[in-house]
């Protein structure tokens, strides 16, 4: 059956490009709220944040990764001995 003009066809792909960008604005959207998240900030600036003395020894945050795309970093605190 050939699609009438005004038929609106979808292929996999596309529910699929939709369910991926769908979930990936949730994410977003979930991240931004967090407090422990400082998206796309460089790893010398993670760690003059978490060197502030107002922050307490096992303080941490999670940054976007500057050499991976889409994955995340973990910078934290840890005072040895």
């Amino acid at each position: 059956m050939v699609p009438a003009h005004n038929d609106l066809v979808i292929s996999d792909t596309m529910l699929d490009l939709f369910y991926h960008t769908a979930y990936l604005l949730q994410l977003y959207v979930v991240l931004r709220v967090l407090r422990w998240y400082f998206g796309k900030i460089k790893r010398i600036e993670a760690e003059k944040k978490l060197l502030q003395p107002d922050n307490e020894h096992g303080s941490f945050l999670i940054r976007d990764s500057e050499s991976r795309h889409h994955d995340f970093s973990l910078s934290s605190q840890f005072v040895c001995c």
